[in-house]
């Protein structure tokens, strides 16, 4: 049936309760677009171990859980056309070790000789390194990740060569590798090291990477590690895919292919601006990465912007990514680990940059050429840095404008959950990085960034619960 009240979408009934006969589920398709969304009155996505119920209502959950997910993976495949086949995750890789020189590759060794086992193991609490020159011979563990280098682990003139192989790739890129079933090394999937060094441009941020296929998470790599490397050896982890990523406020994060994940070490003196207004990284990170598409030649008019408080979103609607920022005092500085991850080339199951690029070439007859992951991580840990250095000089105000030329929020009217609905207007950013909004009576409210969510669909702002 179409909706009277909103003439052009069309309601379709897909379940019904047997004794009222009221409609359970429904579609709900934009005749327009042809956009389509699933409306349940009955928690199919709630799992009942997060469910908060009584024990004998617990048991009776568990108990059709699998009839639960057998209907939402009906609804979803034959409402949605998705694909909810049942995979095994990816079986972890191992990682490796890639510097610009070979001299900073041994000096960043060399800082780590003496904590290192004999074995090569740099222990830590989550994720154990253990740095070696030899592949592995047995599966990944979840908690002790092999750092393969050797001695054409710097990037040439002509482009990065496999660390185990004596050639290199005909595009100058690097390969990582894959076990055959006799243990042998085979080619795996690509880290375009060309891309990724040609797009830094930084002096310390990225300079070391350690480049993993398939990791549990890039988050925890650097727990004791980011301690002892030199300065100038910059961390970034990267991966291809996670099984274990995380999100902001204790989420998982789902790593398909195509998008880029990467986790990045800085340092940051407490005495500093920025030491003195944290909350401020996570939204020069997410500014990085839309600035670091966006300001390239051709590519100024690519959709990206950014959602407070760390998201990044094409348009209003459609998100393509975040920032979660992990810190630890040690002596004057605040360490932090920025994890990122943007999807880049996975048009499914909503839409990726380069879908926004095709976008632009049908919509203004160009030729812009697809971004890669790579690329986009280069150009981003580049923009983060000159970002980093502006603010450290002059403070927020150098920054702001661009931030606000970015983000979806300036001046939208919203309502706060906060004992009841209270209305307000998006000022901007406070001194310290929080959402400064301003009431209808003129009280002026900061909403920190930590645990509160934003609704933009409805606007709604529902505060951390203390």
């Amino acid at each position: 049936m179409e909706d009277v009240l909103t003439p052009g979408i069309q309601v379709t009934s897909v379940v019904r309760d047997k004794t009222t006969g009221h409609n359970l589920v429904v579609e709900v398709q934009n005749k327009g677009s042809d956009g389509r969304a699933i409306l349940c009155q009955v928690r199919l996505d709630l799992d009942p171990a997060d469910a908060n119920v009584s024990e004998e209502q617990f048991s009776v959950l568990k108990q059709s859980n699998a009839r639960r997910v057998t209907v939402v993976r009906e609804i979803l495949a034959s409402r949605l056309d998705m694909n909810c086949e049942s995979r095994k995750l990816p079986d972890l890789t191992p990682a490796f070790l890639l510097t610009r020189t070979e001299g900073s590759k041994n000096r960043f060794l060399a800082s780590l000789h003496d904590h290192l086992r004999d074995d090569g193991v740099l222990l830590s609490k989550t994720t154990s390194l253990q740095f070696s020159s030899e592949s592995p011979t047995g599966p990944i563990a979840c908690d002790l990740l092999p750092v393969l280098y050797g001695s054409e682990s710097e990037i040439p003139d002509e482009g990065n060569c496999s660390i185990f192989r004596e050639r290199c790739r005909s595009d100058g890129g690097f390969r990582g590798y894959e076990s055959s079933s006799n243990g042998d090394l085979t080619a795996g999937v690509d880290f375009d090291s060309n891309a990724y060094f040609s797009n830094l441009k930084t002096e310390v941020l990225g300079n070391t990477v350690i480049f993993a296929e398939v990791v549990t998470t890039t988050m925890t790599l650097f727990d004791r590690l980011m301690f002892l490397a030199p300065k100038e050896n910059g961390l970034a982890a990267i991966a291809r895919q996670q099984t274990a990523g995380r999100g902001r406020g204790g989420n998982a994060w789902i790593s398909p292919p195509g998008c880029a994940m990467f986790s990045l070490h800085t340092r940051i003196p407490l005495m500093s601006r920025l030491g003195q207004k944290p909350p401020f990284l996570q939204h020069l990170m997410s500014l990085a990465v839309v600035e670091g598409a966006r300001s390239i030649p051709g590519y100024e008019n690519i959709d990206l912007r950014l959602k407070w408080p760390n998201d990044i979103y094409y348009g209003s609607h459609v998100k393509l990514g975040g920032v979660i920022v992990n810190s630890t005092v040690m002596g004057g500085d605040m360490h932090c680990v920025i994890g990122c991850g943007v999807n880049v080339e996975n048009s499914v199951p909503t839409c990726c940059i380069n879908d926004l690029v095709r976008q632009h070439n049908t919509t203004f007859d160009t030729s812009l050429t697809p971004l890669t992951c790579d690329e986009v991580i280069a150009r981003s840990i580049t923009k983060l840095e000159q970002l980093i250095g502006a603010f450290q000089d002059k403070g927020c105000e150098e920054v702001l404008p661009l931030y606000y030329a970015r983000w979806l929020h300036s001046g939208v009217k919203v309502s706060i959950a906060d004992q009841g609905l209270l209305d307000a207007t998006i000022e901007g950013l406070d001194d310290y990085g929080y959402l400064l909004v301003s009431t209808k009576h003129g009280q002026r409210l900061s909403v920190q960034p930590d645990g509160n969510s934003f609704d933009m669909l409805h606007n709604l702002i529902t505060l951390k619960v203390q």
